[in-house]
């Protein structure tokens, strides 16, 4: 075992430790009493994370080991902007504005990107490039808040991009550093998951997730710039597809479906009779599915080959958490059902008949 090892692995149990005992004492005070920044759970994330990554920046950073370059201020602009972001929109929670810091959070993070980095696409200019990806982020940012629907919603979706991104950077199609950040990002989530489960002793605040998903999109930039765009988005697939089905369901303009967060999977399984706990579950393994698509994407000889294959499997499988718990008739409990209703029509009738002949 060498050194590399050992740091790494005390890395993660300080990580693991740490985690655990914040969100430890932010349970103690009661899911009813965390409505302060005090008692944020992405402070101390954000905390921890900084100390951590910051570690193995320094640690494990190794410029021959990256197609493009990643300075130290493309780590640290975005640790900035997720905490402006989070203490403004606790401090100002009506604020109108807030996602213009968002948007400006983006842009500055965006910037402190080097431009070499923009060299896994030749066909676009620099420019355009940087503005899908301030647009991407401010979007996954809000996909996050809106990801955040239910007991380990957030966590259940959030963590296999992380992991995913972990498990490519061991399969040595991304840097070792950014690996360790994922890996580190992963632990954090870990606990969340565990503390955020039904019934969750945390609570996690639209801002939460929304600071939550612009500091993982920090680690999701490396892992573009490096290649793994195609991989990447297969791993929020799932987020991207549950979100899109629930825009639809708004843009119907019927009253039902007004509130975007209840036409959210989640919400809509648990209508229909599912636990919390079930509908966690289902996240889950729906998006394990997203982790072995986008790992086996990485030995696809085109980029964007499981693309589209992985976009109607996870419509389908969104659709059977939506309607996890309706039964799925067969023709014969068809032809009973019309039997029935066809006899429930005639006693009616039947009725009817008796009650003229009374009078």
């Amino acid at each position: 075992m060498n050194m590399t090892f050992f740091i790494v692995l005390s890395l993660v149990c300080f990580t693991l430790a740490a985690s655990t005992v914040s969100f430890a004492l932010i349970a103690r005070k009661g899911i009813f009493n965390q409505s302060d920044i005090k008692n944020s759970v992405f402070i101390p994330s954000l905390l921890i994370l900084f100390v951590t990554t910051l570690a193995a920046w320094f640690f494990f950073y190794d410029q021959d080991d990256f197609i493009g370059y990643f300075p130290l201020t493309q780590l640290l602009v975005p640790f900035a902007c997720s905490a402006l972001i989070c203490i403004i929109g606790y401090y100002y929670p009506n604020n109108r504005w807030l996602w213009l810091v968002v948007v400006i959070s983006a842009c500055l993070s965006v910037l402190a990107v080097p431009e070499d980095n923009f060299l896994f696409t030749s066909a676009l200019p620099p420019l355009l490039i940087r503005i899908f990806l301030a647009a991407g982020w401010v979007l996954f940012a809000f996909l996050c808040r809106y990801a955040n629907n239910g007991s380990a919603a957030l966590a259940g979706q959030t963590i296999f991009v992380a992991l995913g991104i972990s498990i490519l950077a061991f399969m040595q199609a991304l840097p070792f550093f950014i690996g360790v950040y994922a890996w580190l990002f992963t632990i954090v989530l870990f606990i969340m998951l565990f503390f955020s489960w039904y019934p969750s002793k945390i609570r996690i605040s639209s801002i939460d997730a929304m600071s939550l998903g612009f500091l993982l999109f920090s680690l999701i930039v490396p892992a573009i710039t490096e290649g793994a765009i195609s991989c990447c988005m297969i791993f929020i697939m799932f987020m991207a597809v549950d979100f899109l089905w629930a825009f639809v369901l708004k843009l119907t303009f019927l009253p039902q479906f007004q509130n975007i967060v209840e036409n959210s999977a989640f919400h809509q399984a648990i209508a229909k009779g599912a636990t919390p706990s079930q509908a966690a579950f289902f996240i889950l393994r729906a998006q394990l599915m997203t982790l072995i698509l986008g790992c086996f994407q990485v030995y696809s000889p085109m980029p964007w080959s499981l693309m589209l294959v992985s976009f109607f499997i996870i419509l389908w499988v969104d659709y059977r958490f939506r309607n996890m718990f309706v039964p799925v008739q067969t023709f014969r409990n068809i032809n009973t059902q019309v039997l029935e209703e066809l006899q429930d029509r005639i006693n009616e009738f039947k009725d009817y008949i008796k009650k003229d002949d009374k009078f």
